[in-house]
């Protein structure tokens, strides 16, 4: 009669195996996630990337259209942290594209910055109740400041936070406007904060600088 050898796990090895098995699994779940962390982490950031494109991008719009409103005053006005000028812009009613005057202003109120536009007559008003656009809710801050040629040394650009700083600057544009933006990264872990600067050169404040040199 011959004899069968029956081979089987010993429960050592069977603990073992287990044991090898799990620390496989949990190596790949730990890769696989922090995968998945570092995926939303660029995700979010590409996402705050993106809305500081689309603020910049539209105040550089809305800044190469201003112009002065008039030879005594162009009613350009601007502080640290708010923007309101004279714009010609275009204006879409139904199936009708047409230019039309107005005036537009940029503020921040709490972490939103607001857009108000004042088209036509009331472009001459300051009406609060005109609904403003909420451009983005995640500005932490948003700082404006002004070019202009320094009265010493005319080939020497100047930057100021309040425009018109003196009498004679009401009458037209600054040369340039420079903006830093600091947007809240929401999506990142513990919320962080990214910057942006864009400058922003305006032809009338180059025209109006040329008569003066």
């Amino acid at each position: 009669m011959s004899t069968i050898n029956k081979k089987s796990f010993t429960l050592i090895e069977l603990l073992i195996a287990v044991t090898i098995i799990t620390l496989v699994i949990l190596s790949v779940y730990s890769a696989f996630n922090t995968g998945i962390l570092a995926y939303k982490k660029i995700d979010s950031v590409f996402d705050t990337y993106q809305e500081a494109r689309i603020i910049l991008n539209r105040i550089e719009a809305d800044l190469r259209n201003s112009f002065a409103y008039s030879e005594e005053s162009s009613f350009f006005k601007g502080s640290s942290s708010t923007l309101d000028f004279f714009n010609i812009s275009e204006i879409y009613d139904k199936d009708k594209q047409y230019s039309d005057l107005c005036r537009i202003k940029y503020y921040l109120e709490g972490s939103t910055l607001k857009r108000r536009t004042y088209n036509g007559l009331a472009a001459m008003t300051d009406d609060e109740n005109i609904e403003a656009q909420d451009f983005s809710s995640s500005v932490k801050n948003i700082d404006f400041e002004y070019a202009y040629l320094s009265d010493d040394d005319r080939a020497n650009i100047v930057w100021q936070n309040v425009w018109p700083q003196k009498d004679e600057q009401a009458q037209g544009l600054p040369l340039a406007v420079k903006i830093k933006l600091l947007l809240i990264d929401r999506g990142a872990k513990q919320q962080g904060l990214l910057e942006f600067t864009k400058t922003i050169a305006l032809a009338q404040g180059n025209v109006f600088a040329a008569e003066e040199k």
